[in-house]
């Protein structure tokens, strides 16, 4: 299997080409980040001011201003980044968004972006198998697949990532490079996460679990990956071929449960009835460890998921932090007065005596009346925070309209099984002077009353 998996690493080409391809799940996903995802698709959500997806974006096109792998017996080679795809399998009627976005995206950032439908429930490896000809047209045998999850962020380290992908001397040749980082095992359990150990004296991967019972390690796996087209397809059209021949029944009795409702979905790519479900995780990630050909990027930077609204509060802070490093500019200085890092979209109004900050964005058309106080908290696009109004560890959505002196507050690190965040779907409407604590309430409703600790349906 070894010279499957072997690949040019000396000389480098003049220049790489990278497809990118950024999971976005689908309409079934994302439900832990409700009630914002009912009205918005969680990718789409804006966090730090931008869409989630927009990070992703960015980090692509920035590897067309950085330099890949380098050498003393040469210049570093270009990376030019052909398109960025992102997978999902939203329904139709949410379709359109991702196709406005990736329009927006690909004239901000200038690069080809495109939303691709795949089918609900065949796995990460399945999706990608499917739409292999559309993942690999145009790459040669020196080009790199880049996988991203857009439920994380990070700063992430790509060009290296594919510096470390190529130019290894292991063999076999790394097949997958994983993005990994070490969490701290007192603070988060590692268990939520794949876990992996790599040897001692390279970067290969020894043992992979996804989400294991017990702990192996505080490495783990943060969703980020650089893959050699070929070879990682031909091990995952080898796992399809025996999962049908060495597990037939499981297989498809796993089919026939996860795809009742295909005749009224997306067809495949391929045309084919039988679409496969193969896991990265727990069929490719395995297999590819008892070939020695996945490999580990260790980071020592930034990195989140977000797989909940206090995770994307949380996110949207270190976001407004990098703006500041990189873009001070951006943020607000003497709209109003204004603590730590602070965005405000220029269509909004904010009245001079509001104090707003840290950690604060304000969408596009969102009014703030005289002596609000807002703190760490997001703002959506065309809310109303009415005079007095005090929004603290809060999201507030689009439309939302918040009465005169009424507070809305939750609580950042809240105690387990308890609410943190409030959070306010889209059109709220809160009555003057009322307190809304550590509560969730899905779009439209009108609160007449106070409430702490409660989920208004």
């Amino acid at each position: 299997m070894a010279d499957v998996a072997s690949q040019k690493t000396t000389p480098p080409p003049a220049e790489r080409l990278v497809r990118a391809v950024v999971l976005v799940g689908g309409g079934s996903k994302g439900t832990r980040f409700r009630p914002l995802s009912l009205d918005t698709p969680k990718p789409l959500c804006p966090l730090g001011g931008r869409p989630l997806l927009s990070a992703h974006i960015a980090a692509c096109a920035r590897l067309q201003q950085q330099q890949g792998s380098s050498s003393s017996t040469g210049p570093a080679e270009k990376l030019r980044v052909v398109e960025v795809l992102l997978l999902g399998f939203y329904t139709q009627a949410d379709q359109p968004k991702f196709a406005a976005f990736a329009t927006e995206a690909q004239a901000e950032f200038g690069v080809k972006v495109e939303y691709v439908c795949e089918s609900d429930g065949v796995g990460v490896a399945g999706g990608l198998l499917d739409h292999r000809e559309r993942i690999m047209k145009g790459l040669n045998d020196d080009s790199v697949i880049l996988l991203l999850h857009g439920d994380t962020l990070s700063l992430f380290p790509l060009a290296e990532m594919i510096h470390a992908h190529t130019a290894s001397t292991s063999r076999p040749a790394p097949v997958v490079t994983m993005m990994t980082r070490a969490v701290d095992s007192t603070a988060e359990d590692p268990r939520h996460y794949g876990c992996l150990v790599t040897d001692k004296e390279s970067s290969a991967v020894r043992h992979y679990v996804e989400k294991p019972d017990t702990f192996i390690s505080a490495e783990v796996n943060c969703g980020a990956y650089i893959l050699s087209p070929v070879p990682f397809f031909e091990h995952v059209e080898r796992i399809h071929q025996r999962l049908l021949t060495e597990e037939p029944d499981t297989y498809q009795q796993l089919q026939s449960r996860l795809f009742l409702s295909l005749s009224s979905s997306a067809s495949s790519s391929t045309g084919e009835t039988q679409i496969p479900y193969i896991s990265l995780e727990r069929h490719v990630f395995p297999a590819l460890v008892a070939d020695s050909s996945l490999h580990a990027y260790k980071f020592h930077g930034w990195w989140t998921q977000v797989k909940t609204p206090d995770e994307g509060l949380k996110a949207s802070s270190r976001l407004l932090h990098e703006l500041r490093l990189v873009s001070p500019e951006k943020l607000a200085s003497d709209e109003a007065e204004i603590v730590g890092d602070v965005l405000i979209d220029p269509s909004a109004k904010v009245h001079s005596t509001a104090k707003l900050g840290p950690n604060v964005t304000i969408g596009a058309n969102v009014t703030i009346g005289a002596g609000a106080r807002v703190s760490n908290s997001i703002i959506l696009d065309d809310a109303q925070i009415q005079d007095n109004a005090c929004i603290l560890h809060s999201i507030i959505g689009w439309e939302c309209i918040i009465g005169r002196w009424a507070r809305i507050e939750g609580v950042p690190q809240a105690p387990k099984d308890t609410i943190g965040i409030t959070i306010l779907g889209k059109g709220v409407k809160v009555s003057p002077e009322l307190i809304i604590r550590s509560s969730i309430i899905l779009p439209h409703k009108e609160l007449r009353t106070s409430s702490n600790q409660d989920i208004i349906l």
